[in-house]
């Protein structure tokens, strides 16, 4: 009967890196979504004057922000809904991330009562919408060639994890 011989170093430092390697995987998925994250928004960021949107300041695009999930399972950008914004010379207010919606898709414009023959109307066009600058529709073309992008860096970093493994053994 033949015997072998089993070196318990070699399994035990395999499970060392092994639980080494399981503890890594959070943090390297939480930097890649981040990332990602980061790169879209900067797209957002981009596609606002590309699209036409009058920003001069900067302000809408500085509305747009990342957030990361609580546990770090994904990433959104959207408009920020903190900041308060006065949209008539009266005085009425609202939010950034109204405003950023009505960029986005577009808003109706109120058609003039008739009752006075001596108004006329500020949009000689006579349309009744406003259409839209689709900033984030255009930036969501590229967002998922920017998460594999992302993804790929990730497991890169993975690989080269399991290779300094190889080399030690």
């Amino acid at each position: 009967m033949a015997h072998s011989i089993f070196d318990k170093r070699t399994w035990d430092f395999f499970w060392r890196f092994w639980d080494d390697s399981i503890q890594r995987i959070p943090g390297l998925k939480r930097e890649a979504l981040e990332a990602m994250g980061k790169a879209v928004l900067q797209e957002v960021r981009n596609q606002i004057p590309r699209r036409g949107v009058n920003d001069p300041q900067g302000r809408v695009a500085s509305w747009q922000e990342m957030r990361m999930g609580s546990k770090g399972g994904y990433v959104v950008v959207s408009p920020s809904p903190d900041e308060t914004v006065q949209v008539t010379r009266s005085g009425e207010k609202t939010t950034s991330r109204d405003v950023t919606r009505y960029l986005e898709r577009g808003h109706g414009i109120p058609t003039p009562s008739g009752r006075s023959r001596r108004y006329v109307p500020r949009i000689a066009s006579r349309r009744t919408y406003v259409p839209g600058r689709m900033f984030y529709s255009w930036a969501k073309q590229d967002a998922g060639k920017i998460a594999l992008e992302e993804a790929h860096r990730a497991m890169d970093q993975l690989t080269d994890i399991f290779a300094d493994y190889l080399a030690e053994d």
